[in-house]
């Protein structure tokens, strides 16, 4: 399985990418939205975790959004630092799949991902 993971703190981005590589995931990890989306239309990942607040201009929202208007079913899980109905509301409304509260741990990610792999 490939998952598209976009993150902009490095030592966050590594630490959980590893971990996702040595659960057997092919993960491509990277800290820009522009680069996501190239990453999108070239290795058609099939689950997506991004980040909300990014060093681009473009948030993880608007990814979403741009991903949902090209693939309406892959997975696509929303991580953000701010635990509020407005946030949740947000990552639903941009066409997120699952919404998370930073900071999290692997593992629970993993979690995440394996509930939605049993549901596909």
């Amino acid at each position: 399985m490939k998952i598209l993971f976009v993150e902009d703190d490095e030592s966050y981005k590594k630490t959980v990418a590893d971990y996702l590589r040595k659960a057997g995931y092919e993960v491509y990890a990277t800290d820009d939205v522009n680069e996501a989306k190239g990453l999108f239309e070239c290795i058609k990942p099939d689950i997506i975790i991004t980040d909300v607040v990014l060093k681009t201009t473009q948030s993880g929202y608007a990814l979403c959004k741009w991903i949902r208007e090209r693939d309406k079913d892959i997975p696509v899980i929303v991580a953000t630092s701010r635990d509020s109905k407005l946030a949740r509301f947000t990552a639903k409304s941009s066409g997120a799949t699952d919404f998370i509260t930073k900071p999290y741990s692997p593992e629970f990610l993993l979690r995440k991902i394996k509930k939605i792999e049993k549901n596909e």
